[in-house]
């Protein structure tokens, strides 16, 4: 079972569960997992939600006017780690980071 931490913001925000994925596909599956496309990623209830049973929440959401407000999608510059090696989101895939 691959888990990837993902950093927003250098913050670990979420943790995906990629199943049997492996390598870049694991990270892909992370990737794709916390984008707001039809909805949140981060919010379990909403029309049209991106919510994922296999992304745990590391962060709560905020309110704002006392309606939830989910986080925002990963993006080039945020960073994952998977197997202890942490990646940074490239233009085009992802970097390996020191």
């Amino acid at each position: 079972m691959a888990f990837v931490t993902v950093f927003h913001d250098d913050v670990a925000i979420a943790i995906v569960d990629a199943g049997k994925k492996t390598g870049s596909s694991a990270l892909d599956y992370a990737y794709m997992s916390t984008q707001n496309i039809d909805g949140s990623w981060s919010i379990e209830v909403t029309q049209g939600s991106m919510y994922r049973e296999d992304v745990k929440l590391l962060v709560c959401n905020d309110f704002d006017g006392g309606v939830e407000i989910g986080h925002r999608s990963t993006m080039t510059g945020d960073t994952m780690i998977m197997d202890g090696q942490r990646f940074e989101v490239a233009p085009y895939g992802f970097e390996v980071l020191a």
